[in-house]
């Protein structure tokens, strides 16, 4: 077993059948150039190599590499629906989020124990928890929640509590949470209920709540969370979580391993020096880093994506290059998917210089992997126009925007 680079993975938490043959598990792995390779196996050895069959021309390591994704021939149930209890959506300092039953006498004093569906208790220490969703998800609410997250106060937690048609935000200090009550002080009084009369706590953002880890992890069913890799074999990955512990999950549980090399930087991970962004009637759009323009995960169409930038045409951000930066490459496309409204013109400029023009991207449109040379570039700006239908549902997005060294 080794140490490897911090992951994102996704899984389904539930029992599953170990893969039958040696040769039918069949994997992606998308190079840090967007490159793509389909292997029977691949296998995580101790220098941090990937050892693969058939072998790769030229040897791989965990830098060549960003994601790993299982095709098909990998056998395995479908997640088991929890035997008892409600089930609450949990939401990471470090982007993931896992789902499971509370069992902490009290989340504010011991930290999270969690059931999880293949009946495991997660401890998910106090510091690594971001938000909890407590209540069934709904559009209105989740997009209030999603920019609440995005945005956390350092010195209050938040209760949100649905009010008629819209949101309602409470600030003030969590006292206390259980499986089936909390108690949140506002002021000098403390205010007690059932969790089930409130859609979501998101706690403070704490001094240096920046997550350490270069990479990230998800499971199958949309579950995530980071962590460190150590071992991967024919039969599966073992993961250090982030929050501790140890997790073995059998590729018939996992959507995709997501490498973070160190020959990559996503912009997700930076603040974008300039940003100008602007709607038709003057609107000023808001951009969201790995996270969906309209809440939920970020995706193009039905592909999910693990990192990337979220705008709204039009989007105009700008960033400063290193000495070491030769190429930018994402993969670009629009939410909203097949059947969808928008139409929008992706550009990525240096200084004067238009590098690359998309030409008009519709909603229909497949995601489209681009890869555009640096050279000589001191600025990197990406730009989302409008297309032919004004800016009405042109919610683009740069999807792994990363820049290769």
């Amino acid at each position: 077993m080794t140490t490897c680079a911090l992951v994102m993975v996704g899984f389904v938490l539930a029992g599953v059948d170990r893969p039958a043959p040696p040769d039918s598990p069949r994997f992606r792995l998308v190079l840090v150039d967007g490159a793509t390779r389909d292997v029977a196996s691949v296998a995580l050895g101790a220098d941090e190599s990937l050892r693969t069959s058939p072998a790769s021309d030229a040897a791989l390591t965990v830098d060549d590499v960003i994601e790993i994704a299982p095709l098909g021939g990998i056998g395995g149930a479908e997640a088991p629906a929890f035997r008892e209890g409600p089930v609450r959506t949990v939401f990471l300092r470090d982007g993931g989020m896992l789902r499971g039953r509370i069992e902490s006498d009290d989340v504010v004093a011991e930290g999270l124990r969690l059931r999880t569906g293949w009946d495991d208790v997660l401890r998910v220490p106090k510091e690594h928890l971001a938000a909890i969703r407590l209540a069934a998800e709904r559009p209105a609410m989740e997009r209030e929640l999603s920019a609440r997250r995005a945005t956390r106060d350092v010195s209050r937690d938040l209760l949100i509590v649905e009010g008629g048609q819209r949101a309602t935000v409470v600030p003030g200090a969590l006292e206390r949470l259980t499986p089936t009550r909390w108690a949140f002080r506002v002021g000098d009084r403390v205010r007690e209920g059932d969790v089930d009369r409130v859609y979501a706590i998101v706690w403070a953002r704490l001094a240096g709540d920046e997550s350490a880890a270069t990479a990230r992890m998800r499971l199958r069913d949309g579950q995530e969370f980071g962590g460190t890799i150590r071992a991967m074999d024919a039969d599966g990955v073992v993961v250090e979580p982030s929050f501790g512990g140890s997790a073995t999950l059998p590729w018939a549980w996992v959507d995709r391993v997501l490498l973070r090399s160190s020959r990559v930087e996503f912009l997700s991970d930076r603040t974008p020096e300039a940003v100008e962004s602007r709607g038709v009637f003057g609107d000023r759009w808001p951009w969201r880093a790995d996270a969906g323009w309209s809440g939920g995960p970020l995706r193009i169409g039905t592909r999910r994506l693990g990192k990337g930038l979220a705008v709204h045409a039009y989007s105009r951000m700008e960033y400063a290059l290193g000495p070491g930066d030769s190429s930018f490459a994402a993969t670009i496309g629009l939410e909203g998917g097949p059947g969808e409204v928008g139409s929008v013109v992706f550009r990525v400029r240096s200084e004067s210089r238009v590098l690359f023009d998309s030409g008009t991207v519709r909603g229909n449109d497949a995601a489209r992997d681009i890869v555009v040379p640096l050279k000589g570039a001191k600025r990197l700006i990406l730009e989302v126009d409008m297309g032919d239908d004004l800016d009405h549902g042109d919610r683009a997005v740069w999807g792994s925007a990363r820049l290769i060294r």
